[in-house]
């Protein structure tokens, strides 16, 4: 089950954060306090078109997820560190920032100070 707020979403718990824009590390922070992280999509396919049928397919509609940059690793991680995979998806690494984002049913990058919607993930509750 998923805790109040969040929603199954490409077998994923999921809370899609639309009312108030933030920085990804305001967004993250927000994802930590609710005792979950900017989501790490584990079926990439499924997660864009996921939010593709949500409707969140216009640039409105762009929102952070969880891969950021790292210049030690000279790697785009995760927040659990894995590598982030660019045969995973479409990916456009070629923009600007250092942090990931959906939008218009892709994956590209962004200024992490961009003020943008976003989702949390939280792991799901065992019975």
């Amino acid at each position: 089950d998923c805790p109040p707020t969040f929603e199954i979403i490409a077998h994923q718990c999921l809370q899609i954060n639309t009312k108030e824009k933030m920085n990804r590390n305001q967004a993250m922070q927000y994802c930590q306090q609710k005792g979950g992280e900017l989501v790490t999509p584990i079926d990439m396919d499924l997660f864009v078109k996921s939010l593709v049928d949500r409707g969140y397919v216009h640039l409105e509609n762009a929102m952070w997820i969880g891969g950021q940059f790292n210049f030690e690793e000279n790697a785009m991680l995760w927040p659990d560190g894995t590598k982030v995979k660019e045969d995973e998806c479409n990916f456009n690494l070629n923009g600007p920032g250092n942090c990931l984002k959906y939008s218009q049913s892709e994956v590209l990058l962004e200024t992490c100070s961009e003020e943008l919607m976003f989702i949390c993930e939280i792991r799901f509750i065992e019975k």
